[in-house]
């Protein structure tokens, strides 16, 4: 009878191996503290967002492991002081931190098509941010803007684990170029309410 009861249990055991949950994957926090600060002469900083996520297809920003609005976020939080004795601020603003999804043609036609993996889905990231400046004596202002895009497709036979993965290359590529525009737009623009470039 042993046989029999092998039978009865071996499938209960393949029903509870395949309900069982992968493990999420633990993605790192983009931060920007290893890199100078820009400290403006104002006495105040604040950094908001104007972007507000759909929460409906074909945006999936609030299905990213670290989303764009977070990132961009940090990056004013770490590298953007105040270091003026009283008035003025300086106004660091996310407007755009989309991020969307567009379903790709496919061509499943003759026996090449049914062998070849093919392109299922197109990912389109966008980050704008915008810096103001109002002096203390409020007799002065100015602003920098500066954006970055990034586009990649993935494969029809790509898995949760591995999409996820692009999600956050694509998020840290984004930021980095983000990062270059600022750090060329701020001297150049701002440079009257800058007290240093760094700590």
């Amino acid at each position: 009878m042993w046989w029999l009861l092998f039978v009865l249990v071996f499938p209960m055991f393949m029903v509870t191996a395949c309900q069982t949950p992968l493990p999420k994957q633990d993605f790192p926090e983009l931060t920007w503290t290893h890199l100078s600060s820009y400290v403006f002469n104002v006495g105040k900083v604040e950094v908001v967002s104007k972007f507000s996520a759909p929460l409906e297809e074909p945006h999936i920003e609030h299905l990213l492991p670290f989303t764009v609005q977070v990132a961009a976020m940090n990056w004013g939080r770490d590298r953007v002081r105040a270091g003026g004795k009283a008035g003025g601020t300086v106004v660091f603003i996310v407007e755009d931190a989309s991020v969307v999804e567009a379903p790709l043609q496919q061509q499943k036609e003759g026996v090449e098509g049914y062998f070849t993996d093919e392109q299922s889905e197109r990912y389109d990231m966008k980050v704008k941010v915008r810096i103001k400046v109002r002096s203390g004596d409020r007799l002065s202002t100015g602003s920098v803007v500066a954006h970055a895009a990034r586009t990649q497709t993935v494969p029809e036979d790509i898995s949760l684990d591995q999409r996820e993965r692009v999600w956050f290359s694509m998020t840290e590529a984004l930021m980095r170029e983000l990062n270059a525009v600022l750090e060329v737009n701020i001297p150049k623009h701002l440079t009257k309410f800058l007290l240093r470039n760094k700590n």
